[in-house]
């Protein structure tokens, strides 16, 4: 069975950083056995069928509840689908996974890290099926983080609507905001995942690289260089 290795990191945990890895050493990552999937259409005619980079947020949002708008969905991208339209992209990244040559498969989309309901998990085992999951998902400290997400999304121009409430949206900053209840996350990945502390694996090597690698199996040692990668960074972020 074919195993997938699927990452995912709230705001500002390295996904920037993991993914321009993940490009940059395709062929490195092919030789050790595992494949890198980069985005694409799923909508798309496979015949004729467009990749992009390893930042893999049109397969993820395919998943995201139709009432979360993300900051992707805010800018028009990516827009929910339903009844028979999901049930083709979700088929179609399916079959992609199982043709791809390599038995371990590397998929990652900060996205993942939205999840929580029972309807996403059900479509995620959907696109899923056949193939075992290891989640490998990086966590930050709620209160630096919540401040960090705040910022992003007022340098973006996002705000929410003044006639709606927050809660259960991206704009819920409060210190109980569901987007920093990470027990929920562990719930819905399950405890086979792979969970880590962004703070601690940057004070141990510098960087979320090498922890990612150690999670798949691999001695940062006999991979291609990391430490110079660092990627989207802010003044306040230490990554």
């Amino acid at each position: 069975m074919k195993r997938l290795h699927l990452h995912f990191g709230t705001h500002k945990t390295g996904s920037t950083s993991i993914q321009a890895y993940l490009a940059t050493n395709q062929d490195f990552f092919a030789s050790a056995g595992f494949a890198v999937v980069r985005d694409f259409d799923p909508l798309d005619d496979p015949d004729a069928q467009k990749k992009f980079g390893a930042n893999c947020f049109r397969i993820s949002h395919l998943v995201v509840r139709p009432s979360l708008y993300t900051p992707i969905r805010i800018a028009g991208v990516c827009p929910p689908l339903s009844g028979e339209q999901l049930g083709l992209a979700i088929r179609s990244v399916n079959k992609s996974l199982r043709a791809e040559v390599h038995d371990d498969i590397i998929l990652s989309a900060e996205a993942f890290s939205f999840l929580r309901t029972g309807q996403e998990r059900e479509d995620l085992d959907r696109m899923f099926d056949g193939i075992s999951e290891h989640p490998i998902g990086f966590l930050r400290e709620s209160t630096a983080w919540l401040r960090s997400w705040a910022a992003q999304l007022n340098r973006a121009g996002l705000s929410h609507n003044p006639n709606e409430g927050t809660a259960g949206s991206i704009f819920d900053f409060s210190p109980e905001s569901w987007l920093v209840q990470h027990e929920e996350i562990r719930s819905f990945f399950g405890p086979r995942g792979s969970y880590l502390r962004y703070e601690e694996e940057v004070a141990r090597m510098g960087s979320v690289i090498p922890a990612f690698l150690e999670s798949l199996g691999l001695d940062p040692c006999d991979c291609p260089e990391w430490r110079s990668l660092r990627l989207n960074r802010s003044d306040s972020d230490a990554e």
